[in-house]
């Protein structure tokens, strides 16, 4: 992407306050969220057994990278990122990852992401390199990646399900969210 990519929230200022517009709007929905948050809590705990096993390809395939994706990719946490934080009792991190897409992310670090797994992008969270891929093609990998494409589909897929019934039930709690991009 280029500089012209416009990052969601991506000043300090307006970090806190898309989250806390979040979750006022989240708690005024209270109990109309009892069919949602078991949900999450289901979308937490599949998301928990992908992050272990790509930890553990993580470890055999990105020490050695020339070229990590973190400092090319322009990512940033998108409304469903948020949701999920929030539904799944998770505190968001302090920022977006690239608030200036010239720079490369800044939870990178010298031995990797310093985010733990579950409070990173949903786009790290399903990516895999061309040598994660490889390496899974070749040999058996942890049980929760053997079948990446349909894992990613129905996570995926739960995600933007999610998403939409928190919409829905919090009405145009996201309007208004928009002016709070920069």
């Amino acid at each position: 992407m280029t500089s012209a990519t416009r990052i969601p929230w991506n000043t300090p200022r307006s970090w806190v306050r898309v989250n806390r517009r979040l979750s006022a709007a989240l708690a005024l929905a209270g109990p109309r969220l009892a069919d949602v948050r078991p949900e999450a809590a289901d979308l937490l705990s599949r998301m928990t057994i992908l992050a272990r096993d790509q930890q553990r390809l993580a470890e055999t395939t990105c020490p050695r990278c020339p070229e990590p994706c973190c400092r090319v990719a322009t990512i940033w946490f998108d409304r469903q990122d948020l949701v999920f934080f929030h539904l799944a009792g998770l505190a968001a991190p302090p920022g977006q990852p690239r608030p200036d897409p010239d720079r490369p992310c800044r939870y990178l670090g010298h031995r990797g992401c310093r985010l733990p797994r579950l409070r990173r992008p949903w786009i790290c969270t399903r990516y895999l390199c061309p040598t994660q891929r490889l390496r899974l093609n070749r040999e058996p990998g942890p049980d929760g990646l053997r079948d990446m494409g349909t894992t990613v589909k129905v996570l995926t897929q739960r995600r933007r399900h999610l998403a939409t019934a928190i919409t829905q039930l919090i009405g145009t709690a996201w309007e208004g969210f928009e002016d709070v991009v920069r």
